[in-house]
């Protein structure tokens, strides 16, 4: 905990989502081991989250199961998975990943990059 400000972490959580059974977007029976792995991940981030450690959305992506351009499944992941609300979820993917990088971007800020998400609803 004493490291929290120098430390980040990514659980990769879409490729165990897919590979486990039951997974929220998982396809076909899956593979039992990694559902034991996930479900201990569920319980590594949740605690990670109530200690205020900073987490990041990303991970594998780019393969059959996980293919580009689905890895703003990680949003409802960090929430069903992690105990994330929807705004804590976004904040992962926007504002601690531009932290992570040391640029200026994932806030609406003068002179920051910033791409809008606009949902109408929740």
């Amino acid at each position: 905990e004493d490291s929290k400000q120098r430390i980040f972490v990514g659980p990769a959580v879409g490729l165990m989502d897919a590979l486990s059974p039951g997974g929220v977007f998982a396809k076909g029976d899956g593979i039992p081991d990694v559902g034991v792995l996930l479900e201990a991940q569920k319980k590594t981030y949740r605690e990670l989250k109530r200690r205020g450690m900073r987490v990041v959305i990303g991970g594998d992506y780019g393969f059959r199961v996980t293919p580009q351009g689905t890895n703003a499944n990680d949003l409802r992941l960090f929430q069903e998975h992690f105990g994330f609300s929807a705004e804590e979820a976004l904040i992962c993917g926007t504002r601690i990943g531009g932290e992570l990088m040391g640029t200026c971007v994932g806030q609406l800020r003068e002179g920051w990059l910033a791409d809008l998400l606009i949902v109408d609803g929740r």
